[in-house]
């Protein structure tokens, strides 16, 4: 399962990344032409809108990893030991059923809009609706192996500590 996490961890944070550098590339491009050169580009904001579709949804797995969702902590802080991992699996599979109907219902939206075109840059709206799709896929799948790497530590009698995470050492993630 381990590996399975750190594969797609990888692409996702380098598909990331790249979306990052090529939405900042495309609107400072924009900038320069509309305020230097005095002729924006027409497709730039709908292509920076698009990249930023497509980077929550991916990033979406990754601070599910890592811990880092902004969480509500009020029964989680009152509970210890194994009670807080069997809450944290609930929480897990809970993710993981809301993310794969979203990701059902994403795919057919996906076909059902598959003929229409985006006003500027004149592409298929499947191709935005995809992103979607594509992360609730990895957001099911990583809430799966993290319910399953959770269910083999706690059979294993690995309960973690007071406070501590459920997820992954490197885990920092936001209290509320």
């Amino acid at each position: 399962m381990q590996v399975v996490s750190k594969v797609t961890g990888a692409v996702l944070r380098a598909a990331v990344g790249l979306l990052m550098i090529a939405l900042v590339a495309v609107v400072m491009t924009n900038v320069i032409f509309r305020y230097v050169l005095k002729a924006p580009l027409p497709w730039a904001e709908e292509f920076a809108r698009y990249c930023m579709v497509y980077m929550a949804y991916l990033a979406a797995p990754l601070a599910l990893r890592e811990g880092r969702h902004v969480r509500i902590t009020v029964i989680t802080d009152r509970l210890r030991g194994v009670w807080a991992d069997v809450f944290q699996l609930v929480a897990y599979l809970v993710v993981a059923c809301l993310a794969i109907p979203v990701m059902y219902h994403g795919w057919n939206l996906v076909q059902l809009v598959s003929f229409q075109m985006t006003p500027a840059m004149r592409i298929s709206m499947s191709i935005p609706y995809f992103g979607v799709a594509l992360g609730m896929a990895f957001l099911a799948l990583e809430s799966i192996v993290l319910f399953i790497d959770g269910v083999i530590r706690l059979v294993r009698g690995e309960a973690r500590r007071a406070g501590e995470p459920l997820t992954r050492p490197e885990s920092r993630g936001v209290d509320v």
